[in-house]
């Protein structure tokens, strides 16, 4: 699924430190599923890294709201979900 690996390259280049690319990688992972929570959180981490506050905030409220709209997904696309984000979980860096 292009939205998980672009997930895995924003989490390697975080681990490098590497903000601009990382939030670049985590933008297209959301490009390709707006619902990818863990990728709206990293983006909020790299910019709290950057000291980009406001755009940091933007990154977690989107959370939120990707995480309330998973409440009204199908429970067969929430285990789509789960499992996509399960496999790339132990190499998050946040």
């Amino acid at each position: 699924m292009e939205a998980d690996r672009h997930y895995r390259a924003g989490v390697e280049f975080m681990q490098s430190e590497s903000w601009d690319q990382a939030a670049d990688e985590f933008r297209a992972a959301l490009a390709a599923d707006p619902d990818m929570v863990l990728a709206h959180y990293n983006l909020g981490q790299c910019r709290m890294a950057q000291k980009r506050y406001v755009e940091a905030v933007a990154a977690y409220r989107n959370t939120k709201d990707a995480f309330t709209r998973m409440g009204h997904l199908s429970p067969s696309r929430i285990a789509r979900r789960a499992s996509g984000t399960a496999r790339t979980r132990s190499g998050d860096c946040a």
